[in-house]
């Protein structure tokens, strides 16, 4: 087995198109070869195998079965399926021009803005894009394009076979890869375009959303618009002008539970049997469908189209195979070659002598050692045994996986990580897990026959103890039990399991009512509610279970439990397939840390597996950890209303010609370099096993006759730029940008590097000199043309109170006579000086950084639309008054690279412009700084500027 993989196993960057992979050998281990293209949807386990093997009962999950769907004639398998989606998807992902995507405006602006936006917290990953990206793909492109009907009829056949009056998409992702994320991306995808386009019968407002356990239906209310910390806004899923949309969704959010018929009225046994009487006939006690739907969907009932998310991702499988409906899969292996999950390990070795390492398949072990344990799952039957008395087996595998935990735990103190790692244990049954649980955490010994009680038993691991050193309990328990069948069910706890916690429970809920400030807080939470409170935030600093290291589980914690600091797992109990195992495993996946390092990539994390039979790595290595970067709230404070700077919401623009003489003027921003980064190598050397080499090269470009580059680019630049309200080119106007066409080339056009001046036909390239040269015309003939912005006619205005959200970054603290934001977030230390710069000018009214504001603007690159964010927006006293304010808007900018050039000659020929002429926004202009050295100078300078164009009286 080849070392690097699991040394270095992550590959690609989570945000990127996952290139490379690792190859696998016959038996399905990852080798040291590292292939250049993505992995193909199959299913593997990039797992060590155990040194020796043998079958040990175990039962295996046959995840390919022979055959498949059938079509036409044409028999497809689930994962030659998604294959072809994926290829499909792919292709139409790399059009650079969203015009040709196939979908609606709105669906393109939510595309590019997943894809390019610079997020203030953590970013879709492309894994969660791309599902998005399939759903959109095969709602909105395929249906229109003859060659891909086949992916229609094929889902049409799948569903058919299961139930046709319900027409199913899947769309699989790994444990950790984040499926709430992409549910709230689908609902504002679905929720824009149908508020836009209430006539379409492709989108819909109406959402059902189905949970597998109240905990997860608890953490889904994320997906609910008005919530604290919705996603829409709390990681910007949606761009801030699309935000007022999402609230038109109507969205419902229930557990599987939900749809059992539930009883209508409270009627003992003995009151039915009288009730029925000598008829015996049953009565109608419970709801019927129709009632319990009514009850389910509650403000959905009446809307025609509603879209059903069920969150169950990882049962994508029936029996031997996915479901057919499955069209995108990311699978556990694609997620750790992207560093989105942690990498699982498992035992491969021991001294035992055994086939396959004890730990590894603990039950099973246990079993054959005919270790004593209770064989009645009810927690009474823990009461005959010893918790002291576990089997030795047992005890050696709580021994060797405490003691790496041990190891993990100082890691993690010394690296100042507040939140403590977990240790998990999940059981067969209620009685097992209380024995497990007790001996670990510690317990209170029985009166005696004299009327003493013995001091506790402080519990065998310090770190999962629930006492003190004098046998004192903890005012917060660092060790939990929890039956997850009861708490995800909602059914009432178990009276034994009830008073065991009662100190707990009785805790709990007197933090609850601090923490809230409701005095009724405590007394309308149940305690099955309060205990999901403590699940939900276990060690999570200032919460329920902020205390909590070791969490002993009943059932198997397959769903709704998503921590992101457990590092070890202990399974005690059978697993009858690898699914189970790997629902199981998931629990530990989810990472720790999100942060970059400096390859683009994340750093490798563990979670450290005994107990389960899950074909995972190996080496009981120590992840050193990184602590995460301490966050701010950036906000707006209500404190300093009087400081509100307001700003339009420019969608695009559009020219009105005023006169009939086009002229140019150009500045070196209008230059633009030919060499071979920009259009591909000019020479390339050839040759084959032997004999003699070639060399390509693009020489014979260099007979383009300088006439035939001038009338196209002509024909290019009008094409794109002028034509009238009819869509008519204006061809009248050929001469005069002929004429400016080649000014342009004879100027402002550079060859290097073997280039020729015939490369700048090629579309791309010609697009970028059209948007060149056009910028100058606008810059020259101002007295002949106008730019006019185009608002959003939805959400026109921005506003710097709206600004909202939380960083890991430097900051600098605003001055509150300067700003109405409380931070400046800080990229550079430029950007630092400059808000010390901006504090300091007795001119500036006020400031703002443009982080979390939505101030974007528009603009090309060669044909493809684009938007960028600004720095700095300012409200300066130029000498008009401070009603009348200038509004400034301020890029800095150390190397300026073409993009570079494209912005500032967007804001100085179109948005500042633009806006200008529409008077209904005030007086606004542009400033680049390129200089650290000179800021304060070039601002001054600016607003000197201005106002000497003040007269005087």
């Amino acid at each position: 087995m080849a070392q690097t993989f699991f040394e270095k196993p992550i590959l690609n960057s989570p945000y990127r198109y996952p290139a490379r992979h690792w190859e696998l050998d016959t038996t399905g281990q990852p080798t040291d070869t590292i292939l250049p293209e993505r992995r193909k949807c199959a299913y593997v386990t990039p797992v060590p195998k155990a040194k020796k093997s043998k079958s040990h009962g175990q039962a295996a999950l046959a995840m390919e079965a022979p055959g498949g769907i059938t079509v036409d004639g044409q028999t497809y398998d689930p994962r030659s399926i998604i294959n072809e989606v994926r290829s499909a998807v792919d292709t139409w992902r790399k059009i650079p021009d969203a015009k040709n995507w196939g979908v609606t405006p709105e669906t393109a602006r939510l595309l590019q803005h997943w894809r390019h936006h610079e997020f203030n917290g953590l970013r879709p990953f492309f894994c969660q894009v791309e599902a998005v990206e399939t759903a959109i793909w095969l709602t909105e492109v395929a249906p229109k394009q003859p060659q891909y009907k086949k992916f229609q009829k094929y889902l049409e056949a799948a569903n058919a076979e299961a139930n046709p009056a319900l027409f199913r998409i899947a769309l699989k992702l790994a444990t950790g890869a984040g499926k709430t994320t992409v549910m709230s991306m689908i609902i504002a995808w679905q929720t824009v375009n149908a508020a836009r386009y209430p006539s379409s019968k492709l989108f819909s407002k109406g959402f059902l959303v189905v949970a597998p356990g109240i905990t997860i239906k608890d953490r889904l209310n994320v997906l609910l618009p008005n919530e604290v910390e919705s996603y829409y806004k709390s990681r910007e899923i949606l761009p801030a002008d699309m935000l007022p949309e999402i609230g038109k969704a109507k969205i419902v959010i229930t557990n599987y539970h939900a749809f059992q018929l539930r009883e209508k009225i409270t009627i003992s046994a003995g009151g039915k049997a009288l009730l029925k009487g000598r008829s015996g006939n049953d009565l109608l006690t419970r709801e019927t469908e129709g009632q319990m739907v009514q009850r389910v969907l509650g403000d959905l009932m009446g809307m025609k189209n509603i879209v059903v998310l069920n969150d169950e991702a990882h049962h994508c499988y029936r029996e031997g195979t996915l479901f057919p409906w499955v069209m995108s899969d990311f699978s556990l292996m694609d997620a750790i070659e992207c560093g989105i999950v942690k990498l699982p390990r498992v035992p491969i070795s021991d001294n035992s002598l055994h086939d396959t390492p004890k730990l590894r398949i603990l039950w099973e072990s246990l079993k054959e050692a005919k270790a004593s344990l209770p064989k009645s799952g009810r927690s009474t039957a823990a009461a005959s045994y010893d918790p002291l008395s576990l089997p030795p087996l047992l005890i050696t595998a709580l021994e060797a996986l405490y003691g790496h935990y041990v190891k993990t735990f100082d890691s993690w103190k010394a690296s100042g990580i507040a939140r403590p790692p977990v240790f998990i244990v999940v059981c067969q049954t209620t009685a097992i897990s209380e024995l497990v649980y007790k001996y670990i955490s510690g317990f209170e010994f029985p009166e005696k026959k004299d009327g003493t009680i013995p001091p506790p038993h402080l519990g065998q691991f310090p770190l999962f103890r629930n006492y003190d050193e004098n046998g004192a309990r903890l005012a917060q328990p660092r060790s939990l039990l929890i039956d997850s069948e009861q708490l995800e069910s909602g059914d009432a706890l178990d009276p034994a399991f009830r008073k065991m916690f009662e100190p707990e429970i009785e805790r709990f809920r007197k933090d609850l009512v601090q923490r809230t400030g409701n005095t009724e807080a405590g007394r309308k939470f149940s305690d099955s509610e309060i205990l999901r409170e403590v699940m939900n935030s276990v060690g999570q600093p200032g919460k329920l279970g902020g205390g909590i290291r070791c969490v002993v589980s009943v059932s198997m914690l397959t769903e709704g439990w998503d921590a992101n600091t457990v590092t070890h797992i202990l399974g005690v109990r059978a697993f009858g397939t690898q699914l189970l195992c790997e629902q199981v495993v998931g629990r530990g996946l989810r990472r720790q840390s999100y942060e970059l390092n400096s390859e683009g990539l994340f750093d490798v994390e563990y979670a450290d597996i005994l107990g389960i039979p899950f074909d995972f790595t190996a080496k009981p290595v120590i992840a050193q950890p990184k602590p995460p970067k301490p966050t701010v709230r950036v906000h707006a404070v209500r404190e300093r209303e009087h400081l509100e700077m307001t700003f339009p919401r420019v969608q695009g623009y559009r020219t009105e010609q005023t006169g009939k003489r086009l002229l140019a003027e150009f500045s070196d921003d209008h230059t633009f370099v030919l060499n071979p980064t920009v259009v591909g190598p000019s020479k390339t050397v050839i040759s084959g096993i032997v004999g003699k080499t070639e060399e390509l090269n693009v020489e014979h470009l260099r007979s383009e006759r300088e006439s035939t580059i001038l009338f196209k680019l002509t024909t290019r630049l009008i094409e794109t730029h002028y034509r009238d309200e009819n869509g008519e080119l204006q061809l009248h106007l050929f001469g005069q940008l002929k004429r400016i066409v080649r000014q342009w080339l004879d100027n402002h056009l550079t060859c290097q590097g073997d280039c020729y001046p015939a490369q700048i036909l090629m579309r791309e390239m010609a697009d970028k000199a059209c948007g060149k040269i056009q910028s100058a015309i606008l810059l020259g003939s101002q007295d002949e043309q106008h730019i006019i912005a185009i608002l959003d006619p939805y959400n026109p205005t921005g506003s710097t109170s709206t600004v909202a959200f939380n960083s890991s970054k430097p900051t600098w603290t605003t001055d509150p006579e300067k700003s109405h934001v409380n931070l400046v977030v800080t990229d550079s230390e430029w950007e630092a000086e400059f808000a010390r710069v901006a504090e300091a000018h007795p001119a500036v009214l006020s400031y703002v950084k443009n982080q979390g504001l939505g101030l974007e603007v528009p603009y090309l690159k060669g044909a493809s639309s684009h938007r960028y964010l600004p720095d700095f927006l300012l409200k300066i006293n130029d000498g008009h008054g401070e009603e009348n304010p200038l509004n400034l808007i301020v890029e800095i900018k150390g190397f300026r690279g073409e993009d570079a050039k494209e912005k500032a000659l967007t804001m100085r020929t179109y948005w500042i412009p633009g806006i200008n002429h529409l008077a209904t926004h005030g007086r606004w202009a542009f400033l680049e700084i390129t200089q650290p050295f000179s800021m304060e100078s070039d601002l001054s300078d600016h607003i000197n500027a201005a106002l000497d164009q003040i007269p005087t009286v």
